[in-house]
Order: structure tokens, then C-alpha cells, then sequence
């Protein structure tokens, strides 16, 4: 049995899943950013899911690590009374959540097939 060869390189899918989270928390009040970012974000995990280099289990640990998690984290923020006030605390758990995919993203990448 022959493995088919991916058509896109390993690092694109994990770049869009990283990149664009890092430009939202360094630029968060640039309009449209967020909605670009994840659009690119969300492109990035079907990419990550057609992929042929990661196993069917670590495709679905990574979108949801990686989009799943950092946006409902960022609708809770958003929209309950549990997130404290002022820019400090948003910007730590922005730090946080980046982090995350970060690290899902390096992850990913040391875990990938040949």
C-alpha cells in the first residue's frame, strides 16, 4: 500500500492556525483583524484535517486545541462576568490561549508522519 503525498507542505496548515492568533493579541484593536484572523484560522484546521501527515486522532486534538478551544475561551470571556476588568488580565489570558496553540501547533509538527 502506497501513502498518498500531501499537496500542501506540513507547516502551512500549522502556520495558519498560529500566525494570525499571534497578530490578534498584538493588534487588538485593528478592525477586521479578527474576522480575517479566523477565517485564516479556521481555513488552516480543514487544511490540518485533509492532510495526510497527522492520524486521524491527532487532527481532531489539534482543531480543537487549536480553534475550538481559543474561541469558546474568547466567547466566555466575552460574554460572562467571569473574566476581570481592565486590559492586563485580557492580555495574560490572550497570552494563555496563544501559548496553547503554540504549543498544539510545535505538537503537531514533531508528531507528523515521514
Amino acid at each position: 500500500m502506497s501513502v498518498r503525498r500531501g499537496r500542501v507542505h506540513p507547516l502551512v496548515p500549522l502556520l495558519m492556525l498560529s500566525v494570525p492568533y499571534l497578530f490578534t493579541t498584538l493588534l487588538p484593536d485593528v478592525p477586521g483583524l479578527a474576522l480575517c484572523s479566523g477565517l485564516i484560522r479556521i481555513a488552516g484546521g480543514v487544511l490540518l484535517c485533509t492532510s495526510v501527515h497527522w492520524t486521524p486522532v491527532r487532527k481532531i486534538v489539534g482543531v480543537v486545541l487549536s480553534v475550538v478551544a481559543p474561541a469558546v475561551a474568547g466567547i466566555v470571556w466575552r460574554e460572562t462576568t467571569v473574566a476581570p476588568a481592565g486590559d492586563t488580565p485580557a492580555l495574560v489570558a490572550n497570552l494563555v490561549v496563544l501559548a496553547v496553540v503554540a504549543g498544539t501547533s510545535a505538537w503537531l509538527w514533531r508528531s507528523r508522519r515521514g
